[in-house]
């Protein structure tokens, strides 16, 4: 054993041949051990819709492992372009996801080389987004935005100017804003006007990149990757300059750095401070933010350099309100409302945002639609509608305003609401007064009245430079009277003096807003700082309401520190105080007659006489409002639409549409031509068909003119094909089959000639059939039909081309084939869809024909008495098919036992003078013939029954019935009710309300107008006074200023056992 050891071990070491065979031999077990390996890895990665964590694990175990045997310059070279790391190939396709939304592809192929030049000087900038650019209406420019105009021209001299003329400020060696940004409510038009500013951009040769995001879609789960892509973004746009950053709701992106934010805020807003700052060529890039809430923007973000101009957007105004009208309805063309119309709605819509304006246009429409065609609610088919008879009236956007709240309106703590119909009859004047005596104009007057008295353009763009009207600081209170304590200063007078005053910022003192956190000093600080902020721009108003209530429950440092603020406003502080007293002046504390004094309070004096009048004539002006009588025949019901009479309704095509479908229609026929030449010249051609390329000889077959009717040969249909007669694959089909059809009729079975001709044609049919099956495609035939039926219908006929026979509104079932033609499909359709002829009708007019016939036999046969009688005049009424009994008739009976008692109801009618039937054969054609209603009861030889009664006797009956079903109609819908004691009810309330507050006229109004609505369906009411009486008589008015004794009175109750009808 030893030695064969030894022996083997020299022999290895002799020959290091087997040696390297062997290794060769394991190398491929090696490689197959890899390549398993590789499969392994590739099955435990996860899918590409996977988190990108899970994605980038086995990229960064790769890079470690690589990073061993791999030099610097290649550590990203192939894991970053395989995973998606920052390759030069992935830089590339990340920054593709920052591209402007203002440029289409064209253009911004123009400026890939310029592009690509720019981010190679400036490093390119690593990263990825996966977010998506928002998407830009086109339509929406400058002339689409209304009230706007003042911010429209700042808009333009801050962000435009600079990137138009450069030259300007090179001039003067300025520095160009670099930023604004856009506050105020939601819904007053900032993301629109950053819309209207992206398609302007798109104007004019030198063309202006928009980028547009949100604010939060810039952020990250990842940590650095919100940094990242806002410098992926910066360098994108610096390198497509001149451009524009707009960041919607930039207060997600940046807002105010403090001890209780993340730390992760901190570092984006700082992010965001050094790429602003560090911004190159001179204002070539501009950053736009837009927010609801200026205070929780980061305070470093709000300094020349960053965001140079702070445009506020507040609420329209009525000018304004009026443009955004105009605007909204400007394309309704002959369903515009009038101009009376949208001036009145503008009115009534204080308090609207722009986006309230435009829901408001939408919802007048859909109940405009709602009350001309209701069938759309109850049909599930499509019904033909014609839109120029849908009218939009003032009716209908009130009913609108009833179902809209406005934006403005859902924040409780600033009371703003216009006054109602019946409530502006009582105040309506004192409002007026106040607002024209006793609050300077500066405050009523909007930013957009200026650019209303303009009469051009460039008078516009030149008075806007004009300073404004000098607006002092106000403080003005809202007091009641001895007499009269509540007068609605703080319920009503306040806030329809805040919904003239729509367009001024609005910040509320109230108790509410003092004590939501607990700390009213720091609330108060705060609001007033807020205050002070926005009459920087414009006038604001400061509202205090009901101030004697809040004495008694804010603290005292509180009290102090309004008098330290009040007496710190200057003369030319633009802030309107505006406060509420629910007592006179004379019973408040020295704090308030020290704050506001004498001079600055207004009193609400008692209503007087003749508004109470005209208030409860009015609340009882609907007791003579009748009942609704619902008629179904003024809503005529529309047709169903059908996909069929959809498509069959006529188009309506450009002249450019016309010319592309003619040029169409006549390259699809030269297709065809070609195909189907180049198919005949091949039959022409077979030597099995040569019998069929020429025509019939008479030599050879004298009567074969005589027998075939069509003749047809291969040679006739390639004139027809160079004549250009074949506008469809079944005609050319048809002519072979005529070929054969010919060869079948005229050559015999029974010679060995005519078998032979026979067989001939039918192999010449099955190739022809053949050829067109496995070569013609049937989208090619489809599409020539549809270009055909397209033409058509828009009445343009090519130059010497026809245009195939195909029905308005056809559409094919199934695809074309030899089996399946043109001609059967539109015979299909026909069949389906077209209206057959009326079989009945045409029966039913037989059979009156045979009738008239049958009478006039009938009328050559009858005797001459029988014709005298006929010549006589008869007014007897015809027979109802229905039974109607009129006013003091005998209820009739049943068909069946008219027969058994026809005796006894003629004599009935004899005495009583009530109509009857009775059998008269002797004028078959007179009106009881005529209705044909008792053809069933007679005795089977068409006999009538007619009332024998007297020809005055009959007039005078039948008018006298017809008298009284008028009247008992009219009884009906007669409403009944005492005018004379509605006159009394009203002086009576006229009296009792002497003294009476707002609030109790309101109180007393809505029960009475609750008792009136359960009347509203009623026409007899004859009882509603006396119950509206009753709830005047038992009613108990509420004073603040009663003595405690009578307060403490037990209210008496009403008949129904409530108080004051609650």
């Amino acid at each position: 054993m030893r030695g064969e050891e030894e022996s083997s071990s020299t022999s290895s070491e002799s020959d290091p041949q087997p040696r390297q065979y062997s290794l060769r031999q394991r190398r491929p077990t090696v490689t197959f051990r890899q390549e398993q390996v590789r499969q392994l890895r590739q099955r435990r990665e996860p899918p590409p819709s996977a988190p990108r964590g899970s994605t980038r694990r086995p990229s960064r175990r790769a890079r470690r492992s690589s990073s061993s045997d791999t030099s610097g310059e290649d550590y990203p070279r192939r894991d970053s372009s395989r995973r998606g790391g920052g390759g030069a190939a992935s830089s590339s396709r990340d920054r593709s996801r920052f591209m402007p939304i203002n440029m289409n592809e064209k253009e911004l192929s123009a400026v890939e080389r310029t592009l690509k030049e720019r981010m190679r000087k400036t490093g390119g900038g690593q990263g990825s987004s996966d977010i998506d650019p928002m998407s830009i209406d086109e339509t929406v420019t400058f002339e689409t935005v209304g009230g706007l105009s003042h911010h429209i021209q700042s808009l333009k001299e801050v962000v435009l100017f600079p990137m138009l003329y450069p030259e300007v400020f090179e001039k003067f060696n300025l520095n160009p804003p670099k930023g604004v940004v856009f506050y105020g409510p939601p819904g007053c038009g900032k993301t629109l006007v950053a819309r209207a500013l992206a398609n302007e951009c798109r104007k004019g040769a030198s063309k202006v990149a928009f980028f547009m995001r949100k604010g939060a879609d810039c952020l990250s789960k990842w940590v650095g990757e919100s940094e990242r892509q806002l410098r992926l973004l910066f360098d994108q746009a610096y390198a497509m300059r001149p451009s524009i950053i707009f960041f919607d709701e930039i207060d997600g992106l940046a807002p105010v750095r403090s001890s209780k934010q993340d730390q992760i805020h901190a570092s984006i807003v700082s992010t965001l401070l050094a790429l602003m700052d560090g911004l190159d060529g001179r204002g070539e890039v501009v950053v736009i933010g837009a927010t609801n809430r200026l205070d929780t923007l980061d305070p470093a973000l709000r300094r020349p350099g960053r965001f140079d101009r702070e445009l506020r957007f507040s609420l329209p105004d009525l000018t304004a309100r009026h443009q955004i009208l105009d605007i909204h309805t400007s394309k309704w063309n002959n369903n515009k409302p009038s101009a009376e119309t949208i001036e009145s709605i503008a009115e009534q819509t204080s308090g609207y945002c722009g986006a309230d304006l435009k829901f408001l246009c939408t919802e007048a429409v859909l109940i405009a639609l709602r009350t001309r065609y209701p069938h759309i609610y109850m049909q599930s088919e499509k019904l033909r509608l014609d839109v120029d008879s849908i009218k939009v009236t003032t009716e209908h956007f009130r009913k609108a305003m009833r179902r809209i709240t406005p934006a403005s309106r859902r924040d409780l703590a600033i009371p703003s609401r216009p006054l109602e119909t019946r409530t502006r009859i009582l105040i309506g004047d004192a409002v007026d007064a106040i607002l024209t005596m006793r609050i300077p104009s500066g405050y009523r007057n909007g930013a957009s009245d200026g650019f209303s008295k303009a009469r051009s353009e460039l008078e516009k763009v030149v008075r806007a430079l004009d300073p404004g009207p000098v607006v002092p600081a106000t403080r003005l209170l809202l007091t009641g009277t001895i007499g009269l304590a509540d007068g609605g200063q703080t319920s009503y007078v306040l806030p329809a003096i805040l919904s003239k005053l729509d367009h001024l910022p609005v910040f509320s003192l109230s108790v509410s807003s003092l004590l939501s956190d607990g700390r009213p000093e720091e609330s108060f600080s705060n609001i007033i700082q807020s205050a002070i902020r926005a009459a920087s721009t414009g006038p604001a108003i400061l509202l205090l309401p009901s101030i004697d209530e809040w004495l008694q429950v804010v603290p005292v440092s509180v009290q102090h520190m309004l008098v330290t603020c009040v007496d710190g406003l200057t003369g030319y502080t633009p802030i309107l105080l505006l406060a509420s007293l629910d007592s006179s002046i004379d019973d408040a504390s020295e704090y308030v007659k020290d704050l506001f004094r004498q001079a600055n309070c207004v009193k609400m004096l008692p209503i007087k006489r003749i508004l109470r009048q005209k208030y409860f004539d009015h609340v009882l002006e609907k007791c003579y409002e009748p009942p609704v009588i619902f008629d179904e025949s003024q809503y005529d019901k529309p047709e169903i639409v059908t996909a069929e009479t959809q498509a069959a309704a006529p188009r309506k095509i450009s002249e450019a549409e016309a010319r592309e479908l003619e040029k169409m229609y006549l390259s699809a026929l030269r297709q065809l031509r070609i195909f189907l030449r180049d198919r005949l010249n091949r039959l022409m051609r077979d030597r099995r068909f040569l019998d069929f390329v020429m025509p019939v000889d008479v030599e050879d077959a004298a009567d074969y003119y005589e027998i075939i009717e069509k003749p047809m040969c291969l040679t006739d249909m390639m004139d027809k094909l160079d004549n250009k007669k074949y506008i469809h694959a079944d005609q050319f089909l048809d002519d072979i089959r005529q070929i054969t059809a010919n060869a079948l009729e005229y050559n015999p079975a029974c010679t060995q000639d005519g078998k032979t001709l026979r067989f001939l044609a039918i192999g010449l049919r099955d190739v022809a059939e053949e050829l067109f099956d496995s070569e013609l495609d049937e989208n090619f035939v489809a599409q020539l039909e549809e270009t055909s039926r397209l033409l058509k219908e828009a009445a343009v006929k090519p130059d010497d081309e026809k245009l195939s026979d195909i029905p308005r509104g056809f559409q094919r079932v199934a695809p074309w084939s030899i089996k399946n033609s043109l001609a059967k499909e539109v015979a299909v359709w026909r069949a389906k869809f077209e209206p057959a002829p009326a079989t009945p009708a045409t029966s039913s007019v037989a059979e009156s024909k045979e009738d008239i016939v049958k009478e006039k036999s009938k009328s050559k046969s009858k005797s001459p008495e029988a014709e005298n009688a006929a010549e006589k005049p008869h007014h007897h009424r015809r027979k109802r098919s229905k039974s109607y009994n009129f006013p003091g008739q005998k209820k009739r009976k049943p068909k069946s036992s008219q027969a058994e008692d026809k005796n006894e109801e003629a004599s009935d009618g004899e005495e009583t003078g009530d109509d009857t039937m009775m059998e008269d054969e002797e004028h078959p054609t007179s009106s009881g013939n005529v209705d044909g209603a008792n053809s069933e009861s007679g005795a089977g030889a068409g006999t009538e029954q007619k009332p024998e009664i007297p020809m005055d006797l009959d007039e005078n009956e039948s008018s006298r019935q017809s008298e009284d079903v008028v009247v008992a109609e009219k009884e009906q819908f007669v409403l009944k009710i005492s005018k004379d004691e509605i006159l009394a009810l009203i002086a009576q309330c006229v009296e009792k309300t002497e003294g009476w507050s707002v609030s109790e006229f309101e109180r007393l109004a809505s029960v009475m107008t609750h008792q009136i609505e359960q009347y509203r369906e009623i026409w007899n009411r004859e009882e509603l006074p006396a119950k509206l009486e009753s709830i005047v008589e038992n009613w108990q008015p509420y004073h603040r200023n009663e003595e405690s004794e009578e307060s403490q009175t037990p209210p008496k109750p009403t008949q129904n056992g409530c108080i004051n009808g609650h």
